[in-house]
This record gives structure tokens, sequence and C-alpha cells, in this order.
């Protein structure tokens, strides 16, 4: 099946086959300490799955036919968790593109991009989520909503208040019309809180990149090169939600994968 997205002056698919797909894998995971001191956050076992493999499987089974992970932090694990996942029978194949130094998000997108190509829109997942794609699909949905006319970056959210593990003041507005499922973001900036969080997956043009710098640097500063030109957009989440980025999340999460493998049997 292919969505068509908006005519542009180059016409852009959308192809779940081809489509390329990014687990960012790299990081050090400091905050849960004596879990990531010899292993990187992704492959630390939420239940009986790490989030990497769960990921890679979950991109697979909605029709992604290539998925790449960069790899730093302990990077020859990402490695051989990438060869066994080819292995595995998955019907994809699994590419881990180690870095020389740590990239940070942008930069290692960018890294990574020399790899699977700069010439069409592509989804991204963070190597430490744990969602409830089973019962609430999103992975081959949301490429269908990226509107190349009028978006460089396609950001999923949650509800601040049904974000799981997260303990902070939210990241963004979104401006909705009414009836309309996507809209534009705006940065909580002075506000002392914002509604929505950022679930750390996303749809990006190339474009987005276009004079970055080749040295490490963070999404962030693409997401407010996007804003200001209002090609930032934005889509709610209406499933479950966890970061697992400290032990108390590492804890829910795992009480979540519980509850959806009972609600899937």
């Amino acid at each position: 099946m292919t969505t068509k997205l908006a005519n542009t002056n180059n016409v852009v698919q959308f192809k779940p086959m081809t489509t390329p797909a990014m687990i960012l894998a790299a990081g050090r995971g400091t905050r849960l300490k004596d879990l990531t001191q010899d292993t990187p956050k992704p492959l630390v076992p939420v239940g009986d799955i790490t989030p990497f493999e769960r990921s890679a499987g979950l991109l697979a089974k909605a029709g992604y036919n290539s998925i790449y992970a960069n790899a730093w932090y302990c990077g020859e694990q990402i490695v051989k968790a990438a060869d066994r996942l080819n292995n595995a029978g998955l019907g994809c194949t699994v590419t881990a593109i180690e870095e020389e130094e740590l990239l940070d998000t942008g930069g290692g997108i960018k890294n990574a991009m020399k790899t699977f190509g700069d010439k069409v829109p592509f989804i991204s997942v963070n190597g430490d989520l744990v969602w409830s794609e089973e019962t609430h699909p999103i992975l081959k949905h949301l490429p269908g909503l990226f509107d190349d006319s009028k978006m460089d970056a396609l950001l999923l959210l949650v509800p601040r208040e049904k974000a799981m593990g997260y303990f902070k003041d939210g990241d963004f507005f979104l401006d909705l019309e009414e009836g309309e499922k996507v809209g534009k973001l705006r940065w909580r900036d002075g506000e002392p809180e914002a509604p929505y969080v950022y679930a750390c997956i996303q749809v990006l043009h190339p474009r987005l990149f276009d004079g970055s710098p080749d040295t490490p640097f963070s999404m962030a500063a693409l997401y407010r090169k996007a804003s200001n030109e209002g090609r930032l957009y934005g889509v709610k989440y209406d499933g479950q939600w966890a970061d697992m980025g400290t032990p108390e999340g590492m804890e829910l999460a795992a009480n979540m994968l519980q509850g959806l493998k009972s609600q899937v049997a």
C-alpha cells in the first residue's frame, strides 16, 4: 500500500517496505546507574525483552524492510543485537552504524543518513521507549500523516499526565484545528509547564538537516529551526507510553508491558 503525501515539486511517497526506519541506540543512560555500567540502555531488559529488540520487532511488523541503529556506548553489543535480529527471521534487515564519537541525537541521525539515504522522509524511534503499539498502533500510520508540503518534522506527543516515568514540565503546546489530528507545535519556552511531552517517535524530512554541522548536535536545534519556519508539527498519541530513563520508569514500563500481554493474549 502506498500513501501519497501532499504534492510538491518533488513528489514523495510513503512506502512501508522501502521507507527507512532508525532506532537511536547510542546513548549512555547514566540515570540508570548500575544497570548501564556495562550495557547500553536500549539493551537493558524490560520484563523479558529489551526495548531495542521490541522496537525492531514492532517496526518489522509494521512493514519496515530496512532498520538502522546508531551505536556508540558499548556499541559492540548493539552490533551483536542487530546480528541476532537478522538471524531471527523478522523479515527485515537491521543495520548497526557505529559512531567514532557520541554524535548526540541530531548528529547521530545525520551520520546514519549517509548509509540509508537523504532523499525521502523517514521514521525514527528512540531506543529506550516502551509504548502500547500492540493495542494502539502508530508506526505504520505516522508517516501517512506527514504532509511534505508544510512539514519538515512530525513528532508523536503524549499528554503529560499520561506519560509514565516522566517527571518534568512538558515540552510543547499543540495547536489543533477542530476535527484535526495534526497541528503545529509551540515550545513551552517561558511557560511554567506544557500539556504535551515529545514521545521520541518522529517522521523527519532530510532537508531539515540542510546546513547542520558535521559535529555532534541535538535534534532540539533542528526542532527550533522547523518551529521558526512554521514546519514543526505534532500528533497526539492515545495509547500508553513510558520513559524508562530512570529506575522508576523501568518499573512502570515493565508493568505496562505485562498489562499489554494480558490484553493481547
